[in-house]
């Protein structure tokens, strides 16, 4: 198995199964625990049957230490940056969001403004 860390969270290669992705947005942990200093793992949430979440545990053995801190590090400074991300772009849908409310309502209020004068100028004309 061959294991590495892409923008987009984990990427698999084995034999068996080939090529398997792990999402970002689904990858809930993962570390290289001290006690298990040559293991990384993560915990992925999988859909099962009838769309059902599931929580699986994932783990690789590395040839070296550093290599399973180096992929956790990697894989949580990623995780870190598409949550940064996720917020800044929820932020932003929702000035923009506040933004078109406000243009709408002024259009409302420059509407309902002009209907009104000329309602006043069709009754002065009517008197």
């Amino acid at each position: 198995m061959k294991v590495t860390t892409v923008g987009s969270g984990l990427r698999a290669v084995t034999k068996e199964h080939g090529l398997t992705e792990y999402w970002a947005n689904r990858i809930t942990y993962c570390t290289a625990h001290p006690s298990y200093p040559r293991v990384f793992c993560w915990i992925y949430r999988h859909e099962g049957r009838k769309m059902k979440q599931e929580l699986r545990c994932h783990a690789v053995l590395c040839p070296k230490e550093e290599k399973a801190k180096q992929m956790a590090a990697n894989l949580q400074d990623r995780l870190h940056q598409a949550l940064v991300d996720f917020k800044k772009e929820k932020f932003l849908d929702k000035m923009l969001d506040l933004a078109l409310q406000t243009q709408f309502m002024t259009i409302l209020q420059c509407h309902i403004e002009s209907c009104c004068f000329k309602l006043v100028l069709a009754t002065t004309n009517l008197l």
